[in-house]
């Protein structure tokens, strides 16, 4: 939950006058449970659910903020007011500009003929300039994602310089995709204002909804928040490659914040020419999360690309480095335009595929990518490990809550007891179905046991996993909360795990689960 949060709605908060002011929330909730949270949410106003993120969104006063902290259906709450801003504009040198497509796309052979065809990216910012001649009448729409703004076109050049960057030609490394313009950026008396989390999530409600392929997101915060986190991933598991900018506060350390901090995201540093890290981009670790963060890193200083008023112009930032790894995806899904996985496969191989150039993780995740580092990448025997390992496989999007835990008798949803993360990436989930449990010659409990590779199991949020340990093995209904912990002895080369007492808010049952101490730091 955002500290602010719970400061706000508190009752020294109020007004002297005694009158409670309402504010915007965020809520991210189990969608089973949707109808009965908004017919009983005490709201002020209107609430919107947004049903493909599982998020409530609506003004309330305390009330209704303390109907949401005590719902057991409530995964996380945020502050749908909170402002994310461009990560703040660096110095630029216009006499060593160079466009996005010059070092990303570099002297690949492999992808030479591939610039992004039937590709659609969305551009989450401040808007495009759609008339400007490189984009060629590929700015499909233009869809305002901001509350009583009704202001169109780029209300500040930074939205047409990155879908400049992704699919100009001349600027961008994928010439032929097409752009979905999500203005989130609001424009109030001749100023930009940022895009509150409402926004950004009415804008990835969208992406869904219009099936888009990669969206880019040049924009961040300077505080955590786990509903925009968490709908990240699920934009991600439903098929949109999510590039998000790493921020511009570096070279301190700990400072990548929401929503480039989202599991899934593909969180982008920025780098010059050569590859080495700016001094500005911002670095890892993760300071909210157990995940490494960045993951990759892309050209962006000195970036020339289009310029809202024509032409074309300089900048610099992250946000300039996150479309161009957007383009150098877009040219890798219509490359695997034919494999039926072809999102899950490049979405890890991009992130595989960079070149560190003996930089840290924390600087630039595994380093700079480019069509000309994947092609290397590929030819290894590394690269053609993990392209015999995915290629033709199929993932679908919610696979663990469709498949995974589904009992294959009955159909009904089985009990996870325990969730182990292996030393070498894969992941043992140990199961029991409450209608079908056998028994062996001790008449102890026989579990059901599935093994997931790295790759997949990646695929599942936090979220997910926590819904299904709650499932109670005595009652069958959804009421395991946690009590307490310890941490499990294990090897040093292990991932950290505990043993979590549990107890049932319906039946009062009590047991344990077993599961990664990452994990264990979001349950609620």
């Amino acid at each position: 939950m955002d500290a602010s949060l719970t400061e706000l709605f508190s009752k020294s908060n109020r007004s002297k006058s005694g009158v409670e002011s309402a504010h915007g929330v965020a809520a991210s909730i189990n969608d089973d449970c949707a109808q009965e949270i908004l017919k009983e949410l005490p709201a002020v106003g209107p609430v919107t659910y947004l049903p493909s993120l599982e998020i409530i969104l609506a003004e309330m006063e305390s009330d209704g903020f303390e109907f949401l902290v005590e719902n057991p259906e409530v995964h996380a709450i945020s502050d749908a007011e909170l402002l994310h801003e461009h990560p703040e504009p660096m110095e630029i040198n216009e006499q060593l500009s160079h466009t996005s497509r010059r070092y990303m796309r570099s002297d690949s052979k492999m992808f030479e003929d591939y610039e992004g065809k039937n590709i659609t990216v969305g551009v989450m910012d401040s808007g495009v300039f759609r008339e400007h001649e490189c984009f060629g009448g590929r700015v499909s729409e233009q869809v305002n994602c901001v509350h009583g703004n009704h202001f169109d076109g780029d209300i500040d050049g930074h939205g047409t310089h990155v879908a400049g960057s992704i699919a100009g030609e001349e600027y961008g490394v994928a010439s032929e995709a097409s752009i979905l313009d999500l203005r989130v950026f609001g424009y109030y008396f001749g100023r930009t204002s940022g895009a509150t989390t409402a926004s950004i999530l009415q804008a990835l409600d969208v992406c869904i909804q219009r099936d888009v392929d990669i969206v880019n997101m040049s924009l961040g915060g300077n505080s955590p928040s786990r509903v925009l986190d968490t709908a990240v991933d699920t934009a991600v598991q439903s098929g949109v490659i999510a590039c998000i900018a790493a921020g511009n506060s570096g070279p301190r350390a700990q400072t990548i914040n929401s929503p480039a901090s989202a599991q899934m995201a593909i969180a982008v540093a920025a780098t010059y020419g050569n590859g080495t890290v700016t001094d500005f981009s911002s670095r890892g670790p993760n300071p909210w999360y157990s995940w490494q963060k960045p993951d990759v890193a892309g050209f962006g200083s000195n970036v020339l690309s289009a310029s809202r008023h024509g032409g074309s112009c300089v900048m610099s930032g992250t946000s300039m480095a996150t479309p161009g790894v957007a383009g150098v995806i877009a040219c890798l899904l219509e490359h695997e335009s034919e494999n039926p996985d072809s999102k899950v496969y490049v979405d890890a191989l991009i992130r595989e595929a960079g070149q560190p150039l003996g930089q840290s993780e924390n600087s630039v995740g595994s380093g700079f990518v480019s069509l000309g580092n994947v092609e290397s990448y590929l030819s290894t025997h590394q690269g053609m490990t993990h392209l015999k390992r995915r290629k033709g496989k199929e993932t679908k999007p919610n696979f663990f809550t469709e498949k995974t835990i589904k009992c294959e008798l009955c159909n009904s949803n089985r009990i996870v007891h325990r969730i182990f993360h292996r030393p070498d990436g894969t992941m043992r989930v140990r199961m029991s179905c409450i209608k079908h449990r056998n028994l062996d010659s001790n008449g102890k409990l026989v579990y059901d046991e599935v093994e997931m590779e790295n790759w997949k199991h990646a695929r599942i949020t936090d979220k997910q996993f926590l819904q299904s340990l709650r499932l109670c093995g005595g009652c069958g209904k959804r009421g395991i909360v946690p009590i307490s912990s310890e941490e499990i002895d294990l090897p040093e080369n292990h991932h950290k795990h505990v043993a979590v007492k549990v107890g049932c808010l319906y039946c009062n049952s009590k047991g344990e689960r077993r599961i990664p101490l990452s994990l264990h730091n979001n349950w609620r």
